[in-house]
């Protein structure tokens, strides 16, 4: 019985059913947040993940604050936001005292557009001068999808230079451009207990072999993260939604994929009063599936589901989860989530993975003939911010429905999502 006075409580308080206020300036009110230093590094994440151009106020005046994650996302924002500027800024990263900053700068180089010579020289010194092998993969791998085949051999001889232990971060710049040159390093990397270098190992002595690829090749856990990456909602302008138009829509589908963070409590507080709504619309058995590998997290939802009679089920086996990477995890979650809606018609599945997950479930889902819902706790980029203006700010209690059938649910307040009770004050005043 508490767990339902629970629930009950927590739908009336934490996912209430008020009218949402109309849309407003948002960066306004960030701008006078972000003058108080208690405030800064929340307004910074949310500048960072948002990436909208009004935003750029705040990434100016901000981008030499002493704060290391400040200056990282007032950084990165300008790095990440095409302008005129973004080379004068790359370089103000690559040269900032934070390797963080530098390793994050290196990474998201890469999508920098146009690519030109300043960009290319800019990360060749990063490649030349670092001592960071993640920072010299990431600068080896940008420059040679940029380069092409001339400069993959030419990092390959700077990681040689260097010795033999520099030679497996020219993987993924490397397998790029298969040549003979290479075999000894992608034996060694298939020989790596690393399980990014050996999937890159692996695929590049079966492109020198002459082998085909194939569907079940492996995929590093980047290449995984990037293929079912969002694209950025920053100028989306979703549809608000009460709690109960949201459980309305909810009830309108038997597959429900509900992507997360991996997270302990409150952060699942919505996903438990989801699945109550479910059982209380007693429409068909409803069965929760879950993600083997992050149990100690999701073991709020699972004794849930118990005290609701609820059958738990698993798409992987615990070897299976404790050992593949995530691509080869999702290629096997996907089958047998397509395999198990087909063949139970007659039941309401609600599937809480993790969010790098939820668009690949989803399209497996789809492409198994079956309609569903895709939910996300955890707020793709551009959602955040987009979903602060629709609510002008007060997004606790609401759903948010973005284009292509993706909805957002807040985890909560914004001392739950971003570990922020002062900026809960600053939308609640």
């Amino acid at each position: 019985m508490m767990l339902f006075r629970w629930i009950g409580s927590l739908t009336l308080v934490l996912l209430g059913a008020c009218a949402a206020p109309p849309a407003f300036d948002l960066y306004e009110v960030l701008e006078e947040c972000a003058q108080d230093p208690e405030l800064r590094p929340t307004v910074s994440t949310i500048l960072a993940n948002d990436l909208h151009p009004d935003g750029r106020s705040i990434a100016t005046t901000y981008a030499e604050d002493p704060d290391d994650g400040v200056r990282a996302n007032c950084l990165l924002w300008w790095i990440r936001t095409p302008s005129e500027h973004q080379n004068a800024w790359l370089a103000k990263a690559l040269a900032d005292p934070s390797p963080t900053i530098q390793a994050y700068a290196v990474l998201h180089a890469r999508h920098i557009e146009p690519w030109d010579a300043e960009v290319h020289e800019l990360l060749w010194n990063a490649l030349e001068t670092t001592q960071r092998a993640h920072v010299f993969e990431a600068a080896a791998q940008a420059l040679a999808e940029r380069g092409g085949e001339g400069v993959a051999h030419q990092v390959y001889w700077v990681a040689h230079s260097r010795g033999a232990g520099w030679l497996p971060y020219t993987l993924p710049a490397i397998v790029q451009f298969p040549h003979e040159d290479f075999r000894a390093v992608f034996e060694a990397g298939l020989a790596s207990d690393r399980s990014a270098h050996a999937c890159l190992g692996q695929r590049g002595l079966n492109a020198l072999d002459g082998e085909p690829p194939s569907e079940t090749d492996c995929q590093t856990t980047q290449e995984f993260h990037e293929q079912w990456r969002s694209a950025s909602y920053a100028l989306a302008t979703p549809s608000v939604l009460t709690w109960a138009e949201l459980t309305s829509v909810l009830r309108e589908h038997r597959v429900i994929i509900l992507g997360e963070l991996h997270a302990a409590m409150p952060a699942r507080a919505s996903q438990i009063a989801i699945l109550a709504e479910l059982c209380h619309a007693d429409l068909r058995e409803v069965v929760l599936v879950l993600e083997r590998p992050v149990l100690t997290y999701q073991e709020p939802l699972r004794s849930a589901a118990a005290q609701y009679a609820i059958d738990t089920r698993f798409l992987e086996s615990e070897e299976l989860a404790s050992q593949a990477p995530p691509s080869t995890r999702d290629r096997v979650a996907r089958t047998a989530l397509a395999q198990m809606v087909q063949q139970e018609p007659d039941k309401t599945f609600l599937v809480v993975y993790g969010e790098n997950h939820r668009a690949s479930l989803q399209a497996a889902v789809q492409q198994a003939g079956v309609e569903c819902i895709s939910i996300t706790t955890s707020a793709a980029p551009g959602m955040l911010g987009s979903s602060m203006r629709a609510a002008h700010g007060r997004i606790q209690g609401f759903g948010f429905e973005f284009p292509n059938g993706v909805y957002y649910v807040p985890r909560g307040s914004y001392a739950t999502i971003l570990g922020s009770p002062a900026l809960d004050r600053v939308f609640l005043k």
